[in-house]
């Protein structure tokens, strides 16, 4: 309505002068005029549409931010429960090899105290008959103890090495 008196206005002020403009141009002016008004009330019929459609895009986009929020916190709970499990898996491989090189210390203790023993034997003036057997039962228990000592050494893959009495052979 506002347009319409503004054209009204416009066109009662160049009626005087439609001697001089012409009558063509003040024709041209209202349609102009009323282009524009109809462009504006197209618009403006398409405001609230317009304003629907962002408040729905505007939902979307929250709903996206929450679930990306909840996916990003599963991920974080998972790879702290992924870690431990990782870390007590490989501590007990620590563990499990620790008892291997505790074992192979015992049986090389016990080999070295075969080894010191048999001469002790041989001094202690036993007839050569027994000797023979004891010497023939210290080589077993020999062969028996080396045998598992190269069994739990194939196990560990040679980590004996590091243990701290591998140069008592």
């Amino acid at each position: 309505m506002k347009y319409f008196r503004i054209l009204l206005s416009v066109t009662l002020l160049t009626l005087p002068l439609s001697g001089c403009v012409g009558l063509s141009s003040i024709s041209r002016m209202g349609n102009n005029m009323e282009q524009m008004c109809y462009y504006m009330g197209v618009m403006a019929s398409s405001m609230p549409q317009m304003a629907f459609s962002t408040k729905r895009m505007a939902d979307t986009a929250e709903g996206l931010q929450r679930k990306s929020d909840g996916i990003i916190n599963e991920f974080q709970k998972k790879g702290v429960s992924t870690e431990k499990a990782v870390q007590n898996y490989a501590q007990t491989f620590i563990d499990n090899d620790k008892a291997i090189i505790k074992n192979l210390h015992g049986i090389k203790e016990e080999l070295a105290q075969l080894k010191q023993a048999q001469p002790q034997t041989k001094i202690s003036g036993a007839p050569p008959e027994n000797q023979e057997k004891l010497n023939s039962v210290f080589l077993e228990k020999i062969a028996k103890l080396e045998a598992q000592i190269q069994a739990l050494n194939s196990k560990i893959g040679g980590q004996t090495n590091k243990g701290p009495n591998t140069s008592n052979k």
